[in-house]
C-alpha cells in the first residue's frame, strides 16, 4: 500500500484515514475453550517461573495478562490501530528494562530472559485475535517453563510440568481444529476420558525415559550463574572468619575466637547448633556435639567433590589453629564478576569441574568449592585467599546467594605419586611439620610399624588412612579434653574412637610424626545427588575434615581416614549418568523380599552368563572348524536372515491389512488413499495436517490433486463434525486416485 507524497500535512492524515477502513479485516479466534487454555498455559508457566526464581512477579502479571486476555476477546474484531502503537512503545519500554537487568547479571541471562517474555506477554495479551497470535502466548508459556525447569532446584517443577501437560493436551486438539479450518463446537472439549489416557499415556512414556535416560555432565553450554552483589561492609577485614555459629557479647557474630565471645556455664564458647564449629580461625575439640540437621547448600556441579572451606596447620594438642591470618586481597574487574585464584604448579594432569552454589541458610564468610580452585564468579567487588588456599568473602553468605567455581581436579596419576620422592620445599617443612612439645613417642612408633612397608610419602598416607579406617570407630561420645590430655594421644591410646575430626587429626599427626607434610581441611562432603532436579544437598551435618598431603612436585592431595566413606574423596570418576533409575530401583527393591531379591540377581546374572558363553562358544567352535566350514555357516546364517525379513515384510502386511478392517468405513476409504500414495513416493509426514498435505500434494502431483481434496474433504466432515458423507462416492474418488497415481487397488484382505 503506497501512499501520495506530499507537503500537505492535513491531506496526507485525511487520505490515511479514508485508507484505514479499506484494509483487510483478518478473520479473529472464535473459539473461546482455546483462549481459556491457552491463558491458563501462560499463568502456569508465570507461577512455575515465579517459585523457581523466588520473585513475586506473578501477583500483578497474571490480573493483568487476563484483563488483557479478556479486553481482546472483546475488540477480536477491531483494527486496534492506535492500541498496536501504544504496545509497541510498551515492549520497547520492556526491552530497555531487559538491558538493564542484563547488565546487573552479565553472566547469568535466564532471569532477565524470563522477565522480558513476561513482559512481552502481558502486553501481548491486549492485542489476540488471531490464532496465531494465540500460538505466540502458548510457546512464551513453554519457553517459561523451561526456563524455570532450568533454574528450579527442587522436585516442585514436577507439579508444574503435569499441570502443563493437562492443560496443553486439548489446546493442542482446540489449534488443530482451527488449523484445518473446522469451526468451534461446543462439544470440543468432550471425551475427556480419551483426553485422560492421552494424557497418562503421555506421562507414563515421559517417566520412563526420565527414569532410564543418562545424565551427562552439566554446564555443556558453559554459562555460569552469579546472583546480584552482596553488601560490601565498609570495614572489610580480609583476616577476620565471621561465622554465624559463634555469637559476640555485642550480638554480632565471628569466628576469630576474641575476647568478646559468648561463654556458657562450662566455659566454653556458646555454638549455634546449626552451625558447624569447624569453620573458625580456632577449633576447639571441646566444642562438640550432635548438629541439628538444616540443608545449608545445593551444588549443581559436574562431578561429586569435596567442598573444601579452609584448612589450618597448626595443632595446639587441643584443636587446631590457622597458622597465619595474612590473606591477599583480589579484585574484578569493572564489568565482570571473574577472579582468577593463584595456582600452585603440580606434575599432574588435572580437568576441570564447574560447581555452581546455591546457598539455602546463612554460612560463614568462607567459599565452599572443590579442590584446586582457579576461576571464581563471585558476586562481590572484592574477596581475600589465605595462605591455605580458603576463600574469603566481605560478608557471610547469606540465603540466596549463588556464585560459580571453576576447579582444576587433579587425575591422580599412581605410578607417578608412587615415584614421588623429592625434596619437600623449606616453606613447606617449616609450616606443616609442627608438633606441639611434648608429644608422646608412641604415636611416632606406632605410625612407623604402620608404614613400615613403604617408602614413598603416598603410599605411606594410603596405607595409615586404611589402618585408622580398620581400627577405630566413630562414637558418639567424646570425652572432654583437659590439663595435660592431648587430642590424638587419648584416641589412639585410650579410647580407640572419636569423631571424624578426630580421625584426621590424628592422621594429620602421624604423618607429621613421620616427616610428611600435612594439614587439615574442613569443609563439605558432596551431598545426596537428587537426581531428579540434578543438584547435590548439602546439609550442616555434612561438614567434616579430611587430610591435605603434600606430595613432592605434586601438591597437596586429599584422603579420607574416616570409616565408611571412601579413601579417596569423590572425584570425576563417580559420574551419576543413572542415577534416577538407581534411586528408582532402590525404592523398588525395599518392597521386594529378600528371597526373591537374591532369585532374581542370580536368574539375571544367569541369563547374562549364558549369553556371554554362548558368543564364547560359537567363536571357539567356528575357529575349530576351519575356512571353508566357517563360510558355509555364514552363507547359512545370510540366507536365513533373508527369509526371516522376508516373513518379517509379509507380516508387517498382514497387520496393515488387519488394522484397516478394523477402521470404520470412512476411515478405511482415506487411510487406503493414503497407503496408495506412500506407496507410490508421496508419503503423509508425521507433522502434517491432512489439509496440508493435500496442499503439497498439490505441488508435487498436480493431476491427482482435485481427487484427493475431495477425499479429504469427505474424511474430515465425518471426523470432526460428524456428518454423514456418501461413502461410494468416497470409493470412486478413490478408484480414480489410483488411476492417476497407478497403483494397485490396496486389498483388505
Amino acid at each position: 500500500m503506497q501512499f501520495p507524497l506530499t507537503l500537505d500535512r492535513s491531506t496526507f492524515w485525511q487520505q490515511v484515514q479514508a485508507r484505514i477502513p479499506q484494509m483487510p479485516t483478518i478473520p479473529p479466534e472464535e473459539s473461546i475453550a482455546l483462549r481459556i487454555l491457552v491463558q491458563g498455559m501462560v499463568i502456569v508457566g508465570l507461577i512455575a517461573t515465579d517459585v523457581a526464581a523466588e520473585t513475586s512477579l506473578s501477583l500483578w502479571t497474571i490480573p493483568l495478562s487476563i484483563v488483557g486476555a479478556v479486553f481482546s476477546w472483546y475488540r477480536r474484531k477491531e483494527k486496534n490501530l492506535p492500541l498496536k502503537f501504544l504496545l509497541a512503545i510498551a515492549m520497547l519500554a520492556a526491552l530497555g528494562v531487559f538491558f538493564r537487568s542484563l547488565l546487573g547479571s552479565p553472566n547469568d541471562t535466564r532471569l532477565p530472559l524470563a522477565e522480558l517474555l513476561i513482559y512481552l506477554q502481558v502486553i501481548h495479551s491486549f492485542d489476540l485475535p488471531r490464532r496465531k497470535d494465540l500460538g505466540y502466548s502458548m510457546v512464551i508459556g513453554l519457553v517459561l517453563l523451561g526456563v524455570a525447569a532450568t533454574i528450579s532446584q527442587t522436585i516442585e517443577f514436577a507439579f508444574a510440568l503435569g499441570l502443563f501437560t493437562i492443560l496443553a493436551i486439548p489446546t493442542l486438539a482446540l489449534d488443530y481444529r482451527s488449523r484445518i479450518g473446522l469451526p468451534p463446537k461446543k462439544s470440543t472439549l468432550s471425551g475427556g476420558r480419551s483426553m485422560a489416557l492421552l494424557w497418562l499415556g503421555a506421562m507414563g512414556i515421559a517417566g520412563v525415559a526420565f527414569v532410564l535416560m543418562p545424565r551427562l555432565p552439566g554446564y555443556q553450554l558453559r554459562a555460569f550463574p552469579v546472583s546480584k552483589d552482596l553488601p560490601f561492609p565498609k570495614d572489610f577485614a580480609p583476616e577476620q572468619v565471621k561465622n554465624p555459629g559463634y555469637p559476640t557479647r555485642k550480638g554480632k557474630s565471628q569466628g576469630s575466637g576474641k575476647a568478646d565471645q559468648k561463654t556458657g556455664e562450662d566455659g566454653l564458647p556458646d555454638f549455634d547448633k546449626t552451625q558447624y564449629a569447624g569453620f573458625n580461625s580456632e577449633v576447639d575439640y571441646n566444642l562438640h556435639g550432635n548438629l541439628e540437621p538444616v540443608m545449608v547448600m545445593r551444588v549443581r556441579a559436574q562431578a561429586p567433590a569435596f567442598w573444601r572451606v579452609m584448612a589450618f596447620s597448626t595443632y595446639t594438642g587441643k584443636g587446631w589453629k590457622i597458622g597465619s591470618n595474612w590473606t591477599a586481597a583480589l579484585e574484578r574487574g569493572t564489568f565482570q564478576q571473574l577472579y582468577y585464584l593463584p595456582q600452585a604448579g603440580s606434575n599432574l594432569q588435572t580437568r576441570e569441574i564447574v560447581q555452581t552454589f546455591s546457598i539455602v541458610n546463612q554460612l560463614p564468610n568462607l567459599v565452599p568449592a572443590a579442590t584446586w580452585a582457579a576461576r571464581l564468579y563471585f558476586p562481590s567487588p572484592r574477596v581475600a585467599i589465605d595462605h591455605e588456599g580458603a576463600i574469603r568473602s566481605p560478608s557471610i553468605l547469606e540465603a540466596g546467594t549463588t556464585y560459580t567455581v571453576i576447579s582444576n581436579v587433579p587425575i591422580r596419576d599412581l605410578a607417578l605419586l608412587q615415584k614421588a620422592k623429592g625434596v619437600y620445599p623449606k616453606r613447606v617443612l617449616d609450616k606443616y611439620l609442627q608438633l606441639p612439645k611434648g608429644l608422646d613417642p608412641e604415636i611416632a612408633k606406632l605410625s612407623r610399624r604402620v608404614t613400615a612397608k613403604f617408602s614413598d610419602p603416598y603410599r605411606k598416607s594410603l596405607v595409615l588412612a586404611q589402618h585408622l579406617k580398620q581400627t577405630y570407630s566413630i562414637v558418639s561420645e567424646v570425652p572432654v579434653f583437659t590439663g595435660k590430655d592431648d587430642v590424638v594421644r587419648t584416641f589412639l591410646f585410650k579410647s580407640k574412637g572419636g569423631q571424624p575430626e578426630h580421625f584426621a587429626t590424628a592422621m594429620v599427626v602421624m604423618l607429621r610424626s613421620l616427616g610428611i607434610p600435612a594439614r587439615l581441611a574442613t569443609g563439605f562432603l558432596a551431598g545426596q545427588y537428587n537426581a531428579f532436579t540434578g543438584y547435590y544437598e548439602v546439609y550442616n551435618t555434612d561438614a567434616t575434615a579430611l587430610v591435605e598431603v603434600y606430595i613432592p612436585s605434586n601438591g597437596w592431595l586429599s584422603f579420607d581416614p574416616v570409616p565408611g566413606r571412601s579413601l579417596i574423596p569423590p572425584s570425576l570418576d563417580q559420574a551419576q549418568s543413572f542415577g534416577v533409575a538407581e534411586q528408582v530401583w532402590n525404592a523398588l527393591t525395599r518392597w521386594i523380599p529378600a528371597a526373591w531379591k537374591k532369585a532374581l540377581a542370580d536368574a539375571t546374572g544367569f541369563i547374562l552368563g549364558s549369553v556371554v558363553g554362548l558368543f564364547a562358544w560359537a567363536a571357539a567352535w567356528m575357529s575349530q572348524l576351519g575356512g571353508a566350514a566357517a563360510l558355509v555357516i555364514l552363507a547359512a546364517v545370510a540366507v536365513l536372515g533373508l527369509c526371516t525379513f522376508g516373513l518379517w515384510q509379509v507380516f508387517k502386511l498382514w497387520r496393515e491389512q488387519r488394522r484397516l478392517r478394523h477402521l470404520a468405513p470412512v476411515e478405511r476409504v482415506y487411510q487406503q488413499a493414503l497407503a496408495t500414495l506412500a506407496k507410490s513416493g508421496y508419503p503423509r509426514l508425521p507433522q502434517q495436517t491432512p489439509t496440508e498435505f493435500q496442499q503439497c500434494l498439490g505441488r508435487a502431483l498436480p493431476n491427482a490433486e482435485p481427487v484427493m481434496a475431495q477425499l479429504t474433504n469427505s474424511y474430515l466432515t465425518w471426523r470432526y463434525q460428524g456428518q454423514i458423507v456418501d461413502l461410494p462416492l468416497m470409493h470412486e474418488q478413490y478408484g480414480q486416485l489410483r488411476k492417476k497415481v497407478g497403483r494397485r487397488k490396496v486389498k483388505l484382505g
